[in-house]
């Protein structure tokens, strides 16, 4: 990517992102065309990570011709592949596409250096960099579930129609980065909203529409899978005055003092006690 492009990439809004999406053929580029691949700089894409922060990262389309045209042959593809992945290994790659299976012309017959992109020759032959790739496609694919998020943070009691906001987070030991959905306990949720950094915390807001009681629970997921729910935070939609009452009358009792207080009764009178 031409360093005066990376702009392009800063403008966009990265909590709003889920992927980038990149595409890469050093061997187009003519400082590095005549290099054999494992002498191509070891931070060739370590500008990336720099522009897309925490955002997972897709190469598209990657890929290096064995056509004579641009000084390539098998060998060369192989130990692209090989130099490639040993310099994004660090790197948060979610996906990688090689641009062909198969060559798009019999080897010597080819017009343009891309026909000779694929990973095996144009009748089906096995060429050596399909061994590697076949080994990296058998590999198992490991991740490691978000854990369950800590206990949902807020107001315990409030108003109805009121926005109240509530916070929570988690960690993954893979760096993943995190989505979260808040279940009001309403028959309502939040949705999932995210990404989060691991560890950072996650806050989402809700308003009540009915007096009751509500139990708020969360739950995270990464690219992978979901974490369980995290334990309920038990709120009160509006304070009861009752339990207030209750509270007064044992003040009382501790401090033998006489406390004027005002209850409004369920049957919308009101009753005055001392």
């Amino acid at each position: 990517m031409d360093k005066h492009s990376w702009f392009l990439i800063d403008r966009f809004q990265k909590e709003k992102i889920d992927l980038f999406g990149f595409t890469s053929y050093p061997y187009i580029n003519e400082t590095y065309m005549n290099e054999y691949p494992s002498n191509l700089p070891p931070d060739y894409y370590a500008e990336i990570p720099l522009h897309t922060g925490e955002v997972p990262i897709a190469f598209t389309e990657i890929g290096w011709s064995s056509s004579e045209i641009v000084n390539g042959n098998e060998e060369k593809q192989d130990a692209f592949l090989q130099w490639f992945l040993n310099v994004t290994h660090e790197m948060p790659v979610e996906m990688i596409c090689w641009l062909f299976l198969h060559d798009m012309a019999p080897a010597g017959k080819e017009t343009k250096a891309n026909e000779m992109l694929g990973l095996r020759r144009h009748d089906g032959e096995e060429k050596a960099v399909w061994q590697r790739w076949k080994a990296l496609h058998d590999m198992p694919c490991t991740n490691t579930l978000p854990e369950k998020p800590e206990k949902p943070s807020g107001a315990l009691t409030g108003k109805i129609n009121t926005p109240y906001t509530y916070t929570t987070s988690t960690t993954d030991d893979d760096g993943d980065c995190l989505y979260y959905l808040f279940d009001w306990g309403d028959g309502t949720d939040s949705g999932w909203i995210g990404p989060f950094p691991s560890g950072e915390m996650a806050n989402a807001t809700h308003e009540w529409a009915e007096k009751g009681e509500y139990a708020i629970r969360v739950k995270a997921k990464d690219l992978y899978g979901e974490s369980g729910w995290s334990d309920g935070l038990s709120i009160s939609m509006p304070l009861s005055l009752l339990n207030g009452a209750v509270l007064i009358n044992r003040l009382i009792i501790i401090f033998g003092r006489t406390v004027l207080y005002h209850v409004p009764c369920f049957n919308g009178n009101s009753s005055l006690e001392g």
